[in-house]
């Protein structure tokens, strides 16, 4: 683990809230996304020493519909993480034989385009979340949009919360690199500053990902993400 700082944080598996279907669950899983020497660039790339080292974690876990599987060669998803005080860092390698983007207004039913969904609760706080900034739950789509519910329901662009970047690694497979900033639930788009947070050793925090996919109709088919349901 030389490329690594051993100062790690503790990502802790315990949030998924599945917008529109009223759906929580909670699982007490672990893992540790350790520090990294350098800032990752955020190009598609993956150069940076700490995704040698990271560990790989499955998307593989079909959440909607539930009960079903996806036929071979659909979909495959996998994750890396890292961190430095700016940032939680995302390597996400997807496989998905078809993509798909039918709503040309990123607030227009982002849920049924083809997106990856980061879950972040920074404080593990595990209260409510649905219509607020207690945790964020950014529909990251294949333009870098990254929606969220706002109090009232609709759509709000949190994209500048985030950096993205996609590039094409082989036929039907994509690597998604991602540099997420971190707020407190007091976070207003109007001074997102004021409210941010600096990662540090031992902080725990609540996330998981998930990744919406659409290949034939204009509807969400399956949502698949990285724990048990």
């Amino acid at each position: 683990m030389n490329s690594f700082y051993l100062k790690f944080l503790l990502i802790i598996i315990a949030l998924v809230f599945i917008q529109h279907k009223g759906i929580s669950q909670n699982q007490a899983d672990t893992m540790y996304a350790y520090l990294t020497h350098e800032p990752v660039l955020v190009d598609g790339e993956a150069n940076e020493a700490c995704w040698e080292t990271a560990k790989w974690h499955a998307i593989d876990q079909v959440w909607l519909p539930f009960g079903q599987t996806m036929k071979a060669g659909d979909f495959e998803g996998r994750f890396k993480l890292a961190w430095d005080s700016l940032y939680l860092y995302l390597l996400v390698e997807i496989v998905d034989d078809s993509l798909s983007d039918d709503h040309s207004n990123p607030l227009d039913s982002w849920w049924d385009d083809d997106c990856l969904e980061v879950f972040i609760d920074e404080d593990r706080s595990k209260g409510d979340h649905e219509r607020n900034n207690n945790a964020f739950a950014y529909h990251v789509s294949l333009s870098y949009d990254a929606i969220d519910l706002s109090s009232s329901g609709s759509g709000v662009n949190y994209k500048d919360n985030l950096k993205v970047e996609m590039d094409t690694i082989g036929e039907n497979k994509y690597l998604w690199e991602l540099a997420i900033k971190n707020y407190k639930s007091s976070f207003k788009i109007s001074d997102p500053e004021a409210s941010r947070v600096y990662l540090h050793h031992k902080k725990l925090m609540g996330f998981s990902i998930a990744y919406c996919d659409n290949d034939e109709t204009k509807g969400r088919e399956n949502f698949i993400g990285n724990m048990k349901m």
